[in-house]
């Protein structure tokens, strides 16, 4: 209805000149799935839920620090000192791999924990990989901005599980949500040189993968050694047979061809290491007083309940409940004997401290050496102050037990009414909560002897060679990643510099040493251009360039559409930016006022793309074509039906993968 005027006057009317515009949507951001420390935020459990984080230290707020991996130390094979295997039950890569994203580029991602770290476990098929829609991979169902999808932690499973996992992240990518994202993959022991034989990692993970939605996913090979881990989270606690250590770098010592006094004053930093770094185990002791104590509560208050509901009440029962106090209290002064040793070792490592020192102030080449004496020293007072007052608290714990103990004992000679076992259940949960006061006490230990591990650790890094050279390989074995997260740190620096159209490739690779596997030009054909077309790029080193990615296919490598990823990813970008600026013309008249504004918001921003480099032509007509009307493209039937159907053509540039420059030589012309 015409707006009617009534006073004269000039009046002003705006209209919308121009259709609506489309605009370009993310194209770098990734979806880390895999295992965390913590998962909260805002005193809330974030477990599974897709979380946008922009930073590591929004990481570390929500989601904590990284793994206590921990390594086994053993005698060397063919000549070498010794050798390391990591306790895969410890093993955790997102985080690390995460440090890597960010290291390369990469800001904007989601995090989604599927669990915490259970070093008695390690990674979990049925956690990694579940089938729950509102769990893992298919939490990612409702949210529309990630384009990528990466799970470092998918290696550390078992080879027919990981190829499960990278099977449903291809599902998810290519079925799930098409055109919208891409996952990126990790070979499986991609670390490993290539053997040409049934056991080649590249082989396997080709065969493993299976054949289809390729196209939305790419492979990259080897694996790096990063530098995100520092040498200062190494320490002692990162080896788990401390003994073996021990033993073997008191051998590494006495066979050294030194000075005698230096010899003796660092043999000094090894006494007491199995005290300091093994406390006293009075944890499973408190732990087991605890149980039986509450074990016993609870089978004196059935023992009561039982007697209330029946007129007779055998003294049995309240014979068995005592005994199980009796066991408590037991446990209770086991628990105590702990703490005495642990005094007893308190003692011996301040009396080890004082020889060091002693030692020491004989050899005026080991000044820096008695520094760290005197820190031992420092640390063992510590602990043995610690070691006093968890003694007088398990004194008194154990003294307040045996005190129950009686009361208990007294309650069952009197065993005739309900009564008296009623006063032995309260007697036995009195014992659990004296069992707990110990367990309290002990801690206070355990964080003494804490201070003392990094004190110690600090010592021997300095002035025993071997463990220096130790700590380096355990750095060294915690940085070696797999290269999927920095390739998403890549991809998104790519974009955010240049643009979707330039492919991720023949770029440095940050927080990088060197690839696991040096691959050379002849080493490099068979994963570019293999026979079944399942392509995976190569990460190599060149010198004086660094680490590059040397490689920009998908795993569809022989697909004359969609063999590289920079082209798959363009055009996942345009589909998504043109299907939301056409969401805002749905239920709008199927006439041809609303295809020329259709046609020309689409036109626009594919001419925009074309000046931006994305597509390929001299004019945008040779870049792309847009095609929507009667006749042109629907039908009548198509109108009744509700249809307005659009046909794009797209010209998108390709990198020029193969550089090929011919020489001739000309006759002389003067």
């Amino acid at each position: 209805m015409p707006q009617v005027y009534a006073t004269p006057g000039v009046y002003i009317e705006e209209k919308s000149a121009f259709p609506t515009s489309a605009v370009a949507v993310a194209t770098a951001v990734p979806a880390f799935i895999g295992y965390t420390e913590k998962a909260i935020r805002n005193n809330k459990t974030i477990l599974n839920k897709p979380t946008r984080i922009t930073s590591l230290n929004e990481y570390h707020d929500f989601f904590g620090e990284g793994p206590k991996i921990k390594f086994e130390i053993d005698k060397g094979d063919d000549g070498e000192p010794f050798k390391l295997e990591v306790k895969q039950e410890t093993n955790y890569y997102m985080y690390n791999a995460l440090r890597l994203f960010f290291a390369n580029g990469g800001s904007t991602c989601y995090i989604i924990s599927v669990g915490l770290y259970d070093y008695s476990k390690g990674v979990e098929a049925p956690v990694l990989n579940p089938q729950e829609n509102d769990k893992g991979i298919k939490t990612l169902l409702k949210e529309m901005e990630p384009t990528m999808v990466v799970i470092p932690d998918a290696v550390l499973l078992d080879e027919a599980d990981c190829n499960s996992l990278q099977q449903n992240m291809l599902m998810h990518s290519g079925v799930d949500m098409p055109s919208r994202r891409v996952a990126l993959l990790d070979v499986y022991n991609g670390y490993l040189p290539r053997t040409r034989d049934e056991h080649d990692v590249i082989e396997k993970f080709r065969a493993g993968i299976g054949n289809n939605h390729l196209q939305w996913s790419a492979a990259y090979y080897p694996w790096v050694e990063s530098t995100v881990v520092p040498v200062t989270e190494v320490s002692l606690d990162s080896i788990s047979n401390l003994g073996y250590l021990k033993t073997m770098l008191s051998d590494s010592l006495s066979k050294a061809d030194a000075d005698k006094k230096k010899t003796d004053a660092l043999n000094l930093l090894l006494v007491g290491i199995d005290e300091i770094t093994n406390p006293p185990d009075v944890s499973p002791t408190t732990t087991d007083a605890v149980d039986k104590a509450n074990k016993s509560a609870a089978q004196a208050a059935e023992a009561a309940a039982a007697a209330k509901a029946a007129a007779a009440i055998p003294a049995a029962k309240a014979a068995n409940a005592m005994a199980e106090a009796s066991n408590a209290n037991a446990a209770l002064y086991a628990a105590n004997a702990a703490l005495k040793a642990a005094d007893k070792a308190a003692k011996a490592a301040t009396i080890a401290a004082e020889k060091a020192k002693a030692a020491l102030a004989q050899n005026p080449e080991a000044a820096d050496a008695d520094k760290q004496a005197q820190e031992a020293k420092k640390s063992a007072d510590d602990t043995q102050k610690a070691a006093d007052k968890a003694k007088k608290e398990a004194d008194a714990a154990a003294k307040k037990a045996a005190d129950l103990e009686q009361k208990a004992t007294e309650a069952a000679e009197k065993a005739a009414d309900t009564d008296a076992i009623a006063a032995a259940a309260t007697a036995a949960a009195a014992a659990s909560a004296s069992a707990a006061a110990i367990a309290a006490a002990a801690t206070q230990i355990g964080d003494a002897s804490e201070e003392r591990l990094t004190a110690l650790h600090n010592a021997m890094y300095t002035s025993i060679p071997l463990y220096k050279t130790i700590v380096s390989e355990v750095r060294s074995k915690m940085n070696i990643l797999p290269p999927s997260a920095a390739m998403a740190g890549i991809i998104s620096m790519v974009d955010g510099t240049v643009g979707v159209a330039k492919s991720p490739a023949n770029v440095s690779m940050g927080s990088v040493v060197k690839p696991t596997v040096n691959i050379t030009h002849k080493d490099q054909e068979d994963l570019n251009m293999p026979l079944d077309g399942k392509a995976v790029n190569a990460i190599r080193s060149f010198p004086g360039k660094g680490v590059l990615v040397w490689g920009a296919r998908t795993l569809e490598g022989n697909s004359q559409d969609w063999r590289y990823l920079s082209v798959r990813r363009a055009v996942i970008m345009i589909e998504q930016s043109l299907k939301i600026a056409s969401e805002g013309y749905v239920f709008e008249p199927n006439v041809s006022n609303t295809w020329v504004t259709v046609k020309g918001m689409m036109t626009n921003f594919l001419t925009d793309q074309w000046k931006r480099g994305v597509l390929a032509g001299a004019v945008p007509e040779d870049a792309f074509s847009v095609d929507i009307g009667l006749g042109v493209t629907m039908t009548p039937t198509d109108i009744l039906d509700g249809f307005m159907n659009i046909t794009v053509k797209l010209a998108v540039v390709r990198p020029a993968e193969f550089i090929v420059i011919t020489f001739q030589q000309q006759m002389q012309k003067s």
